[in-house]
Order: C-alpha cells, then sequence, then structure tokens
C-alpha cells in the first residue's frame, strides 16, 4: 500500500487489545529486556531495550513491520519486562538467554553470538584491538559480535586510503579473518583518524564514514569498486542503525 494511501480501516494494533493502553504507560523509560510469550506460555521472544517503554511502545502496532515482527505481535499473548542498571547489563541478559532458551523468532530461532569487548591500543600508524569476552579494566563495550567483522572491514578500508597506489589483492593477511581475536587497523597519515575511530567504535559516531567515502571516491574503479563498495555499505548500514538507537534510545 502507498505510503499516501488513506486506510479504509485503522491499523490492526493487537497489543493494545490484548494488554491495554495503560500497560504500555507504565513501562519504564529505562534500559532492561523484555520477553513475549505465546497462550501456552511458550517463550516466543528475548530482546534488549536502551529505553524499555519507547521500544515496547514500537509494537503497539503492525504498520510498518516487517513480516517476522508481525507475526510475532499477532502470536503474542504475554510481555514480561525486566528493568536493568544499564544498556550493558540488558545486552548480556540478552544474549545469554537467547543462547540457553532459544525463543524461534530471534533470528527465526538461530542462536545469537555473545557480545564482544575491545581493548584497543593506540601506535603511530595503527591501533591494536583484542577482543574479549567479559569486561575488563581499559575495555569498552559491550558490542555485537558483529562490531568484529565491521572492524576489519573498517580496517582494509583504512589500508586503502594509507597506500593510494596498492590494490585489494594486496591487502594484508591480517586484515582478511574477520573472525580473529585480534584487529590491527591501519591509520592514514593525518590528525583526526584516531579520534574518528574510537568514536565509531565506541560511540557508532558516522563521520569516520563519510571520510572513509571521501578519500576512496577517487578509486571506485573496476574490481577495487566492488569490494570497496561492499565493505563501505555493510558498515554503513550497522553503524546508521546503531547510532540511530542510540541518538533515540
Amino acid at each position: 500500500m502507498p505510503p499516501t494511501q488513506l486506510r479504509l480501516l485503522p491499523a490492526p494494533q493487537p497489543l493494545v487489545e490484548r494488554l491495554g493502553v495503560e500497560w504500555f504507560r507504565s513501562v519504564p523509560d529505562q534500559p532492561g529486556v523484555y520477553r513475549f510469550f505465546d497462550e501456552n506460555g511458550t517463550l516466543l521472544y528475548v530482546g534488549k531495550a536502551r529505553s524499555l517503554r519507547q521500544r515496547l511502545s514500537s509494537y503497539r502496532r503492525t504498520q510498518g513491520q516487517n513480516h517476522r515482527i508481525t507475526r510475532l505481535i499477532h502470536a503474542t499473548q504475554r510481555i514480561e519486562w525486566q528493568a536493568m542498571a544499564d544498556e550493558s547489563s540488558a545486552l548480556l541478559f540478552e544474549a545469554e538467554s537467547i543462547l540457553r532458551d532459544q525463543p524461534r523468532f530471534n533470528r527465526a530461532g538461530r542462536w545469537r553470538p555473545p557480545p564482544l569487548w575491545a581493548r584497543c591500543s593506540s601506535h603511530t600508524d595503527h591501533i591494536q584491538i583484542q577482543w574479549i569476552s567479559e569486561s575488563a579494566e581499559g575495555s569498552s563495550g559491550p558490542f555485537p559480535s558483529a562490531r568484529r567483522g565491521d572492524v576489519h572491514r573498517v580496517g582494509a578500508l583504512l589500508w586503502l586510503i594509507a597506500h593510494p597506489e596498492a590494490t585489494v589483492s594486496e591487502l594484508p593477511h591480517s586484515l582478511s579473518n574477520p573472525r580473529s581475536n585480534e584487529s590491527i587497523v591501519p591509520l592514514p597519515f593525518g590528525p583526526g583518524w584516531p579520534e574518528m575511530f574510537e568514536d565509531w567504535l565506541v560511540c557508532q559516531k558516522p563521520a569516520l564514514l563519510w571520510e572513509i567515502a571521501f578519500s576512496l571516491d577517487p578509486r571506485m574503479l573496476g574490481f577495487n569498486a566492488a569490494f570497496i563498495r561492499d565493505a563501505w555499505e555493510r558498515v554503513a548500514f550497522r553503524t546508521l542503525k546503531g547510532f540511530e538507537s542510540l541518538a533515540t534510545g
């Protein structure tokens, strides 16, 4: 249905009909986890939120939701939520629950890897990152495991900027394994790159990606172009989605 087309009937709100408007108003505006159950008490979905009130309110309508979330909304009869001290605690609790309970609506029942923390050390021409499975002194996180792969993609793009005459086929082997527990991120010559990288890694600020796009634009030809476009778009999609969530959460 085109967005400008008027609806003859209002969009359905199954959860509002079952739980009531006041239930949604009573949810606290703070970090936490939430669980959706069906009529038999089976756990369907586990999620985490920076703001429980805002996140759960987003499920009030089926309009604009993808097919999986629409089916989840129609199947849900009960929602439980648990406020937590911070978003990091909620993320860790969510990952443990998905691993333990395997709710079928969490990525269609697939296991979501546990989060990671990053311990960084800066050098003249690179940043070295050690990925660890729990918080430690000097570490940042927690991050979804996909961030580790994005760091490797960003590292490859930064290496191409630092080596303007090189091609993708010359990328160092250390930048080709996105599941390694250590990432070496090369830094191009010039001020600002370390700060932009840290802002992207910790806060998902997109300034680093805009600078990468500007610096690599002249090299968007042939084989290099396909690699650069794919790596940049993968990182940018998750970055902008995450940055928007932080800004509105």
